[in-house]
């Protein structure tokens, strides 16, 4: 079964103005340059591209439970976790998250997700698009991940059932 991740509102600010931001800096830093030395005028440009084309590649389209197992889908690798090592999946919420830092990732340029470390929880590999459906899923071998379909009820239940 498949299951959407919309971007909140955040989210969608973020990833806009860091765009516009991007553009507006590219093109700043191209024209004036040209005239210089094109080597300058397209490496930071060129750095944005990159940027954004990474953070997009590694961000959640959508998630997919299978019999067998739970797909995080992305642009560039999904990321693919057993079902047999799914010990359990839970519902938190922003006040389960308080003090959570992120180690590696992005904070809102497609998405939220990369490691984390919270005190209670411990270290987490977040795949989310938005704050308000959150899911605490954790395996055996000691991963906790945190994921955020549209449908999070749905997304327990289907999750629970085809184990």
């Amino acid at each position: 079964m498949k299951f959407d991740a919309s971007y909140s509102l955040r989210v969608k600010i973020i990833t806009t103005a860091v765009i516009i931001l991007f553009l507006g800096l590219g093109i700043m830093q191209i024209s004036p340059a040209l005239r210089v030395d094109v080597f300058l005028a397209l490496s930071a440009p060129t750095l944005f591209l990159i940027i954004l084309v990474v953070t997009y590649g590694l961000s959640v389209t959508k998630y997919e439970i299978s019999s067998y197992e739970l797909v995080i889908c992305r642009p560039f690798k999904n990321k693919i976790i057993p079902k047999k090592d799914i010990t359990s999946a839970e519902r938190i919420y922003k006040q389960d998250l308080k003090w959570t830092f992120r180690v590696f990732g992005s904070g809102g340029l497609f998405g939220i997700y990369g490691n984390f470390f919270n005190k209670k929880i411990g270290t987490m590999n977040w795949f989310v698009t938005r704050e308000d459906r959150l899911i605490l899923i954790k395996t055996s071998i000691g991963k906790k991940y945190v994921v955020s379909p549209d449908e999070p009820e749905k997304f327990l239940d289907t999750l629970k059932s085809a184990n």
